[in-house]
């Protein structure tokens, strides 16, 4: 099909290690590692090891991402409740590193008991990891769920049309009715991670600058950077839209941030 890279979309395909291992000796043996593959929606960190990254390597993969969400321990456990732990975010992304792979870390920022302290302590988390990708996403209470009940019941929902939910929506999507929830705040703290993971670091920035690869891949970075930020149009986020044309990821974000 002529395809140049592959995403894998399922973020719990290792759930079962020895099975994740085994599917990627079978991929070395039949030769079917000459296309490159990436995890585009994370993995399950606190079910790999470095052996696993090794394998995914020569198998083809070439970048992985992982579902950190937040680096305050007590949203992790008792409001996200995603069954790992920091020490396992840590290790995951040092074993991945050390099999030369790329890293991508997903972040979230605005869940209920969100506080300046929590969502801070997920920026420092993020910089200490330093993964080739960072994507800070905003909250979003999809109905039918435990998150959207609970707002319900002790908040008010922004959120009403499917769109509102769309990835690139610079919004607060609920407010708690707690005196502690500040859904400005909750914006403020979300621009200041990307332009502290991606602005504020001049020798990161160099680095990657200095690198064939980010060149090669510039089109689609800021192409992917326009879309996130902007929407799909200028109309559908008018305040952010760049009154002079924009050729670069510094200078989208320097403008939109």
């Amino acid at each position: 099909l002529g395809a140049t890279e592959i995403g894998v979309t399922d973020d719990i395909w290792n759930l079962k290690l020895p099975r994740a291992k085994e599917l990627m000796r079978r991929l070395i043996e039949e030769g079917l590692n000459t296309v490159p593959w990436v995890t585009v929606h994370g993995m399950k960190v606190n079910h790999t090891d470095l052996e696993l990254f090794q394998l995914m390597k020569a198998a083809g993969c070439k970048r992985v991402g992982f579902g950190v969400e937040n680096g305050d321990p007590y949203m992790l456990r008792n409001v996200i409740r995603k069954g790992q732990t920091l020490d396992q975010v840590r290790d995951a992304f040092k074993n991945a590193k050390a099999a030369n792979l790329q890293t991508m870390g997903f972040f979230i920022f605005g869940m209920p008991n969100e506080t300046e302290e929590t969502m801070e302590a997920t920026i420092q988390l993020a910089l200490e990891l330093d993964p080739d990708l960072a994507n800070f996403m905003l909250a979003a209470p999809f109905p039918g769920t435990k998150m959207y009940d609970m707002i319900e019941e002790g908040g008010e929902i922004f959120a009403n049309e499917w769109p509102d939910f769309a990835i690139h929506e610079q919004k607060a999507r609920f407010t708690m009715n707690d005196g502690i929830y500040d859904p400005d705040l909750v914006i403020r703290k979300w621009r200041e991670a990307y332009r502290r993971f991606y602005l504020y670091r001049p020798k990161r920035v160099w680095d990657k600058m200095s690198k064939k690869s980010f060149w090669l891949d510039m089109p689609n970075t800021v192409d992917n950077a326009r879309r996130f930020f902007l929407g799909k149009n200028d109309q559908s986020a008018p305040s952010f839209a760049p009154e002079e044309p924009v050729t670069s990821m510094k200078g989208l974000l320097e403008r939109t941030l």
